[in-house]
């Protein structure tokens, strides 16, 4: 998970409320999160200020918490058969 879903989740704020605050398309949120595009160095700045995170934290990649969930299920489920 990028560090754009991945914060823009941990503020628990939509794609669209991002989009409104930053007067951008909704779609390109969506790219930002799947990596088809990389903001520019001002907008950068921007959500990293909304977010409350330095720049390094958007271009992190960090673990999907459903895949996390799911690990962790595995090794509860495989320790009480």
């Amino acid at each position: 998970m990028t560090g754009f879903a991945y914060h823009r989740l941990h503020n628990a704020l939509s794609v669209k409320d991002v989009s409104s605050v930053l007067g951008i398309k909704p779609q390109t949120v969506y790219n930002w999160e799947n990596n088809k595009a990389i903001p520019n160095s001002e907008t950068l700045i921007k959500v990293a200020r909304l977010y409350g995170v330095i720049i390094d934290d958007l271009l992190e990649e960090y673990p999907n918490p459903i895949d996390e969930c799911k690990k962790r299920l595995e090794v509860y489920e495989s320790g009480t058969s």
